[in-house]
């Protein structure tokens, strides 16, 4: 009966956890390729003003 118990009682504690860190996720900045998000259009505008005036 204990050894179940505090079988509940860790299972409950690692969800809370897995929980908390997922919902952390969104708010931490962009990693990887999303940082770069839109930067070819304006990389590519500005040429186009260069090159074409």
């Amino acid at each position: 009966m204990n050894k179940k118990l505090l079988t509940i009682f860790l299972s409950l504690f690692l969800v809370g956890i897995l929980s908390v860190s997922c919902s952390n996720k969104d708010k931490t900045a962009p990693k990887g390729i999303e940082q770069y998000n839109g930067t070819y259009d304006q990389h590519l505008l500005q040429f186009q003003e260069i090159i074409y005036g």
